[in-house]
């Protein structure tokens, strides 16, 4: 265990380095560097993020939950995926970036533990983070597919060279 900008290992000693929906956790040049470090010449560091889908099948979806959001944080914009030209900037060549979409069943329930995985989560004082739970789940019981919140996202992965 160890901060992303502070790796405990050798320069040159992985061939692969993976960020699976954590990168925006330490999306930051220290980190990149960091990683760039510890892999070997030819190592490959690997992202995938996701996000709610932008279709416009999705977009009631989208819609309502950031109403709900944006009562607890206001003006909250989400990061924009900067992915693959961050990692270029850091000094990784032949970047390639896939996406591809799925369509995940939550109870309520997981709808919300989910939710305070997400990064901001942490911008919720937290004397409001109760009742934005109760909101949500409010929000999630109204939009219910067969029984289930279904998240429909859009996996985003990128990878580059050292």
């Amino acid at each position: 265990v160890a901060s992303a900008d502070k790796l405990p290992f050798e320069d040159n000693h992985f061939d692969l380095a993976t960020a699976f929906t954590s990168f925006h956790w330490f999306y930051n040049n220290e980190s990149v560097l960091e990683i760039k470090r510890v892999l070997k010449m030819g190592g490959i560091f690997f992202v995938a993020r996701k996000r709610i889908n932008r279709s416009e099948e999705n977009e009631q979806f989208r819609k309502g939950y950031r109403v709900v959001l944006n009562k607890f944080i206001p003006d909250f914009q989400p990061p924009k995926d900067l992915s693959k030209q961050f990692i270029e900037e850091n000094g990784f060549g032949d970047i390639k970036e896939k996406s591809f979409y799925v369509k995940e069943k939550y109870t309520i329930d997981e709808s919300l533990i989910l939710t305070q995985s997400f990064s901001y989560w942490h911008l919720i004082p937290d004397n409001d983070k109760e009742a934005m739970l109760q909101d949500l789940g409010h929000f999630f019981s109204e939009n219910l597919t067969d029984g289930f919140v279904v998240r429909d996202w859009e996996i985003i992965t990128v990878a580059g060279y050292k």
